[in-house]
């Protein structure tokens, strides 16, 4: 996970706003006391989105606090108290962390590859402090993460493929430990969202990827994917906008519907977030990175 899916801040409200920045803050410190406080670093937005949405399919009533931490030592900020949901996804960001990082160790060249094999034995004992919980999650995660290593290395000329296999690699994630029609659900959200997330990696990443000769999708369907490749930041051609524009959407009502499909009163706290970002987060990024409109910070517009 990358980072990319997250809240259009303007249009949550004030209670959504702090159970999101609770998530975030309570994910955290979690992380530090279960994962190692260097896993801390690794924070991001989908995981603080993975914390709401999983309290919301396994209707985990959480509590907050006012607290300082070690970022912010003079402002009292929401935490969300440690929970069994903040525990599961501290784990799955240790299992996650270290396929990144065995990725980027067998595809990487240069400064990327050696920051890669710095990191490795940190990921890996991340993921050793909470084998015992997510043992399972992380042969699955590993296997996902092998074909989709196959197919890039094969270089194919697919955006479906390598897209299905970050899919399934994450449904995984949102679904593990959960059973009948919740974990079907869960498994249908995460799919969604890991098509999304590998489209948005592929575009934002493109033009570097072109300059670096690195296997890119976009950069083998498309001969002259940029309107002017000669100036600053070609944007993409519209019309190729247009199409992975169209292809997000469905992607995201897809994973809107799923999640409706999750009724009940216990999902209440969590359910305007978890829309949000689905409805509009996902667009605002969308926006950003296929059409060049606003910045990266602009979804999410207050400091954590």
């Amino acid at each position: 996970m990358f980072g990319y899916v997250k809240p259009y801040v303007p249009a949550l409200t004030v209670a959504e706003y702090e159970a999101y920045r609770g998530a975030y803050c309570g994910l955290c410190r979690t992380m530090g006391s279960l994962t190692g406080q260097v896993s801390r670093l690794t924070l991001n937005y989908d995981l603080a989105f993975l914390v709401i949405f999983r309290l919301a399919a396994e209707r985990v009533p959480a509590e907050f606090e006012r607290r300082g931490c070690v970022a912010h030592p003079f402002t009292r900020r929401t935490h969300m108290k440690r929970n069994s949901v903040l525990e599961y996804c501290a784990a799955a960001s240790a299992v996650l962390t270290a396929g990144k990082v065995r990725d980027d160790v067998a595809d990487e060249r240069g400064g990327d590859r050696f920051k890669a094999r710095l990191l490795s034995p940190v990921a890996t004992a991340m993921v050793r402090r909470v084998r015992d919980r997510v043992g399972e999650l992380e042969e699955a995660v590993k296997c996902d993460l092998a074909s989709l290593s196959k197919i890039e290395a094969a270089k194919t000329a697919s955006l479906d493929a390598p897209a299905d296999a970050s899919a399934e690699a994450l449904s995984k994630v949102f679904a593990y430990g959960l059973e009948g029609n919740v974990r079907r659900i869960c498994e249908d959200v995460g799919r969604a969202l890991g098509k999304i997330v590998y489209v948005f990696d592929a575009a934002d990443d493109l033009i570097e990827d072109i300059k670096s000769e690195k296997y890119n999708p976009l950069a083998l369907i498309y001969d002259e994917p940029f309107e002017d490749a000669s100036s600053g930041r070609p944007l993409l051609k519209k019309e190729i906008a247009d199409e992975l524009y169209t292809a997000i959407g469905i992607e995201a009502n897809r994973a809107a519907a799923s999640f409706e499909l999750l009724d009940g009163d216990g999902i209440a706290t969590y359910k305007g977030v978890v829309m949000n970002v689905l409805t509009l987060g996902i667009r605002a990024e969308a926006e950003r990175i296929l059409y060049g409109r606003g910045k990266k910070e602009d979804p999410v517009k207050f400091t954590l």
